[in-house]
């Protein structure tokens, strides 16, 4: 398996497809927050909500691991 480098990391964040990928993250993390699950029904809110909840965590942990990918090759 390939080892990235710190170069490899800074190349990739520096493309400009990456930096449309993360401020698109970053706008339907905004996007979500901003919008009320609430729907006809209690259970059509929850499992609304239930899904804004998983979509913000996981766009939070693809962003997380990420920045540590960046801390731990910085280390290197």
């Amino acid at each position: 398996m390939p080892v990235l480098t710190k170069q490899d990391l800074e190349d990739w964040n520096a493309h400009p497809v990456t930096k449309m990928i993360f401020k698109e993250i970053k706008q339907a993390q905004n996007d979500l927050a901003m919008e009320s699950p609430l729907c006809d029904t209690c259970d059509e809110t929850a499992i609304k909500a239930a899904h804004q909840a998983g979509v913000l965590e996981g766009s939070k942990a693809l962003i997380h691991a990420y920045e540590m990918l960046e801390i731990n090759e910085g280390d290197a």
